[in-house]
């Protein structure tokens, strides 16, 4: 298509249906979410900006023919979805080659606007219109996408960093954007380095990723600040500079390998690091969930935008299974409140208001209490503990009717083990604020041998009063308990597995991926059948891939790695008779191959014959 008449650059409102795609379109696919999402936005606010077309015929002041679009298919096609007959269109006429020039740079200078900016802007719209659901329907996206978007600017400011230097991406950040800052700093430093300890700062950590990132930078850094001091040092050369480099990573504890490429931990293993190991369960919550008393400025957990289950669009991709708090120092000093409010309530129902209420923890120890003298004039050793001090299982017990030393205290802390989120056995899960009466006189006569049971147990928390008859009657329930939770189960089970038709492949998969080892017995499989866990995964049933991949979990890389060199041949039988189970034959493979001996020749005893001419002659002499 060409042209030669001259056509100012006006705007003019064209019907759809006269607009034809340029052929030499650059843009060759078309993202059908994208096109709805911006079709939502132009049935919302119109058209921002006009397309830009070239006619076939002109007259000016009046439209003849059709257009050909030069700029815009995107917008063309999402106005047609919205259901528009018209557009604005920039008219202006152009040669073959100038059209396709235009929409080739139209194309390479569009850049996507940085997500943190986009996070700003739908924060104003929010400010406007006041809500998630308002802003999604104003500029056509999904509310979880804008939640997420907005959840950017919480960001902390290393993660902001981590951001703007590549060393996440902004999948990772809008993961971490979900956490209070506690949780955000240990996830991010987990992601940027999962060997960093408990004790090595994020900030450091950042440091020492950006070092290994771009150290042709760190060098340049270098030898600036040599030229600033005014050193009459020769410049940093590479070998120098690589070597001072690694020995800085060495002194941080930090595995370095030179020029080795250095990836973040994956957004789907970030993902389940924090499904894991972020925010405080709700249902170990002693408070009423309803209440919002105890934080006044961070009101109800029911309703809560860091609740897990009660801002699903935030949240609703994470399996983190009840109702989780993201805000671990929200739920801290929650549970510090609650149990002040435990001590108050003590003081009011006890009978001495002077009285002071204890602290007790759930958590085991073996030693004694500190103690103080109970005259402080006397010239006698300590003899009572001091009720300051946080009671821990194991220094106290709680007390019987009949002890006369029994106090009002008030638990600190829960009473399960490593956040199991029970007391173990059939324990119930005790919890900060609970009011009780306990013992923490070591010489009590009515729970003498309590204590001694319970210094021998190494403190344990659960009371070790009860006689012989009580501990087999609560075994024995137990063991009812669990016989008849037993039979619920395999009868649960039968049920499911009767109403299978064939083999389901999620339980297939799930059953192999179980197989499969960690560590140095992960690397060791990973040797043998590369991606075995994706092959696993995604592979289909009945392909080879599969096979092989199945043929490598059954072997659940145990007899892989040797530890220890002394241990070099254990577990070998076993290792052959699982290749044999795959139908290879491996007992051969250890064995040396023989070297044929070569027998020393002896000498012969016989003489060895003469020449004949030398008998012959010999001979002769002799007649």
């Amino acid at each position: 298509m060409t042209t030669t008449s001259l056509v100012p650059p006006t705007i003019h409102n064209l019907p759809l249906d006269l607009l034809d795609a340029s052929p030499k379109n650059p843009r060759r696919t078309m993202d059908d979410k994208g096109l709805e999402e911006l079709a939502a936005s132009i049935k919302q606010s119109g058209i921002s900006q006009p397309l830009l077309v070239r006619p076939d015929t002109w007259t000016e002041g009046l439209i003849e023919g059709r257009f050909e679009i030069v700029c815009g298919h995107r917008r063309s096609e999402a106005a047609t979805i919205a259901g528009l007959e018209e557009v604005p269109c920039i008219v202006r006429t152009m040669t073959d080659q100038e059209a396709a020039e235009i929409a080739l740079v139209d194309n390479l200078q569009r850049v996507d606007v940085p997500a943190l900016e986009e996070a700003e802007a739908f924060s104003e719209l929010f400010a406007r219109l006041g809500s998630i659901p308002a802003v999604a329907a104003k500029v056509g996206k999904e509310q979880a996408y804008v939640a997420k978007s907005l959840k950017l600017l919480t960001l902390t400011t290393w993660s902001r960093d981590a951001l703007r230097e590549g060393l996440i991406t902004i999948d990772h950040a809008r993961l971490l954007a979900r956490l209070a800052e506690a949780e955000q700093n240990d996830a991010l430093k987990w992601c940027l380095d999962t060997q960093a300890g408990k004790k090595t700062p994020v900030w450091e950590v950042l440091k020492n990723r950006l070092k290994r990132k771009n150290p042709i930078a760190e060098k340049a850094k270098a030898e600036a600040a040599l030229d600033r001091d005014g050193s009459d040092d020769e410049d940093l050369d590479d070998e120098d500079f690589e070597e001072d480099f690694d020995d800085d990573i060495a002194e941080n504890g930090r595995r370095s390998v030179w020029n080795h490429a250095w990836e973040c931990e994956s957004v789907q293993r970030l993902k389940e690091h924090i499904e894991s190991n972020s925010g405080e369960p709700l249902d170990r919550a002693p408070w009423p969930m309803e209440e919002d008393w105890l934080l006044p400025d961070a009101g109800s957990c029911l309703d809560c935008p860091k609740n897990t289950k009660a801002n699903t669009p935030l949240f609703g991709d994470l399996d983190m299974g009840v109702a989780v708090c993201t805000d671990g120092a929200c739920f801290k000093a929650k549970t510090e409140g609650f149990v002040l409010h435990g001590i108050e309530t003590a003081k009011k129902a006890a009978d001495d208001s002077k009285a002071p209420i204890l602290r007790v923890s759930w958590k085991a120890t073996s030693t004694v209490p500190r103690m103080e003298r109970s005259d402080p004039g006397a010239n006698i050793k300590p003899d009572v503990p001091k009720l300051g001090q946080i009671f821990k299982a194991g220094q106290w017990l709680e007390a019987k009717k009949k002890c006369e030393h029994a106090r009002a205290a008030v638990t600190v802390d829960w009473s399960d083990a490593n956040n199991r989120g029970y007391g173990g056995g059939s324990e119930k899960l005790r919890k900060p604020g609970e009011i009780v009466r306990v013992c923490v006189d070591p010489g009590c006569k009515t729970h003498a041998k309590a204590y001694v049971k319970a210094a021998r147990s190494g403190g344990a928390h659960r009371e070790q009063s009860e006689t012989e008859e009580q501990r087999k009657a609560r075994e024995e329930r137990m063991q009812i308990a669990a016989r008849a939770e037993t039979e619920i189960r395999v009868r649960l089970a039968s049920e499911a597995i009767s109403k299978i038709g064939k083999f389901p492949d999620g339980l297939l998969r799930m059953i192999l991926l179980e197989q499969l080892p960690n560590g140095d017995e992960r690397k060791a499989l990973e040797a043998v059948c590369p991606g075995v866990e994706k092959t696993l995964k995604t592979a289909k049933l009945d392909s080879l891939e599969f096979g092989r991949a199945v043929a490598a979990a059954s072997l659940t890389g145990r007899y892989l790695a040797v530890w220890r060199h002394w241990e070099a041949k254990q577990f070998r039988k076993e290792f052959i008779q699982e290749l044999g189970r795959l139908g290879y034959d491996a007992s051969k493979a250890w064995e040396k191959p023989k070297v044929p001996i070569k027998k020393p020749t002896k000498p012969s005893s016989k003489k060895a014959a003469k020449p004949a001419a030398k008998k012959a002659a010999k001979k002769a002499g002799r007649k």
